[in-house]
């Protein structure tokens, strides 16, 4: 059996999916990080629902975040 040159990770990060799943992962929790506080500069000027706008905010960069740091540990073997 032939030894492969690439590294263990290389193999496995190509496995899975590859850079490719990677950029559009992090497109999607750039987006939402960057909504996010969007939503939340947006909230003061929401007569009413200044706290619903705020906390939809945060949930979105919450959420952009974890995409990065939780689900794409599975794609990219860190």
């Amino acid at each position: 059996m032939a030894k492969s040159d690439k590294p263990r990770q290389a193999r496995e990060q190509l496995a899975v999916g590859g850079d490719g799943l990677t950029i559009v992962a992090f497109l999607l929790s750039f987006g939402l990080f960057i909504g996010g506080m969007f939503v939340m500069s947006r909230a003061f000027s929401m007569p009413g629902a200044e706290a619903i706008a705020f906390a939809g905010g945060l949930l979105l960069s919450a959420l952009g975040c974890w995409v990065m740091m939780h689900f794409m540990r599975f794609f990219d073997g860190a």
